[in-house]
């Protein structure tokens, strides 16, 4: 996965920054003995090979494993849709999750997020935690990624920050490497690319309080008549 130096580093910010543990469960297939159209997935090994290493450097990180395939009743409850699809469960108050086999800058924004659910509090400021804490209606929170985007991790952490503290909110972050088809579907053309309740796009990195906003604006319903005045324009 990584070299020796770098699994050094990781091993040792995973014991700086866990406070508590926490779970990466893989949804993915069981290796298969012969070829079967349809059911191929070239990133679910590197996925649990990533992940394998991960929970080996740290005491503080479990691994469970389901197959997608045979335990289908569990991936549709969970809303899981794609493989391999990994869930981060620590002390967060919504779903976090990642698209792809983690690699690069995406594994890096991983490890991030695996120390927030692991305290189950970020560095949000004060007003966004407390809208937040107001919020009503569910906010699924897509962010495109790819391994080598350097501005990827920013938007990625953010999203799952706001999972981390809001149970309202579902945060992925999809590998558009691995998922071409979704990429398509949503004009992925650049990363990051975010997409939020599958209503508004943001293109390229943008800063927490330019996000909420936006939230805001999107949740918010239209004052009591302006539609009516509008139609009557």
């Amino acid at each position: 996965m990584v070299s020796s130096v770098v699994r050094d580093r990781m091993r040792q910010m995973l014991e700086d920054r866990l406070a508590d543990e926490v779970k990466l469960v893989l949804f993915s297939q069981k290796e298969l003995p012969i070829y079967i159209p349809g059911r191929e997935c070239p990133q679910c090994p590197a996925a649990r090979k990533v992940l394998e290493e991960l929970v080996g450097l740290s005491p503080k990180l479990q691994l469970e494993f389901h197959d997608a395939y045979s335990e289908g009743d569990l991936a549709r409850e969970r809303g899981v849709e794609r493989i391999p699809t990994i869930e981060i469960q620590g002390r967060n108050k919504g779903r976090m999750r990642f698209l792809g086999a983690p690699a690069g800058h995406e594994l890096s924004a991983l490890l991030d997020a695996i120390a927030d659910a692991s305290s189950g509090s970020t560095g949000i400021h004060e007003d966004t935690r407390r809208w937040l804490g107001e919020l009503s209606s569910p906010l699924h929170i897509r962010v495109f990624s790819t391994p080598t985007c350097p501005y990827c991790p920013q938007m990625a952490r953010l999203a799952w920050q706001l999972a981390v503290e809001s149970p309202q909110v579902t945060a992925e972050v999809v590998d558009a490497t691995a998922f071409p088809d979704l990429a398509q579907r949503y004009m992925v053309y650049g990363v990051p690319k975010t997409i939020i309740n599958d209503q508004l796009s943001l293109e390229g990195a943008v800063a927490e309080a330019d996000l909420v906003a936006q939230l805001r604006a999107l949740l918010t319903p239209p004052p009591e008549g302006h539609e009516e005045s509008s139609e009557q324009e």
